[in-house]
């Protein structure tokens, strides 16, 4: 079978990201990336070499304005656009670099952490479960719903480390639900943003 994409072909997403849940049946967990552009990084064929024939045409994209990967796009999700290039790569890695640097910089989370409601990137959101010890379950697959799953779990915690100006609160909080982390990084974590908000 031949696979319908290569890789650096630019193309236009389709539909959103469709997953199934036990609790719901099947949801679009990114409606919002439908007519949102993309490069072709690589079909699951290509990268692996084993040869699956449902895999040929199973691709990882990054997006064209934000150089952010999805996983397990498949060809009739696509539209192609045009042959592209390496070099639309090379600058959707690079918009990816300046991205991540801004979502993992503290004082700017800082700042801004009242006005988006825990609305965060999934960088920020791996940052802050760095910060305070916790090894999110996405790490072994990549799986971007699993993280947004964690971090509704975690809200609540970060919210107290970023408002609240007592740390035994946060402790009494982490000890009371039972929140899987470093009580070290924990204290570390609130006395810097204490710092930073100075």
């Amino acid at each position: 079978m031949e696979q319908k994409f290569k890789r650096g072909n630019l193309v236009r997403k389709l539909v959103g990201h469709k997953i199934w849940t036990p609790e719901e049946g099947e949801i679009d967990i990114s409606s919002q990336n439908v007519g949102r552009k993309a490069i072709i990084e690589y079909s699951y064929a290509e990268k692996y070499r084993n040869g699956q024939p449902e895999e040929v045409n199973s691709y990882r994209i990054l997006w064209q304005d934000t150089g952010h990967s999805e996983a397990w796009s498949s060809d009739f999700e696509l539209e192609f656009l045009e042959e592209g290039g390496e070099h639309l790569l090379v600058e959707a890695k690079k918009k990816r670099e300046q991205i991540k640097k801004s979502d993992t910089d503290l004082n700017q989370i800082i700042e801004t952490w009242v006005e988006k409601e825990g609305n965060l990137a999934g960088d920020t959101v791996e940052f802050l479960f760095d910060k305070i010890g916790y090894k999110s379950a996405s790490e072994a697959n990549g799986e971007y719903y699993i993280l947004q799953q964690e971090w509704v779990n975690f809200y609540s915690f970060f919210n107290l480390i970023m408002t609240s100006s007592n740390v035994e609160d946060i402790l009494n909080y982490g000890i009371k639900n039972r929140v899987p982390v470093s009580i070290s990084k924990v204290i570390e974590f609130y006395i810097e943003v204490q710092s930073l908000k100075k």
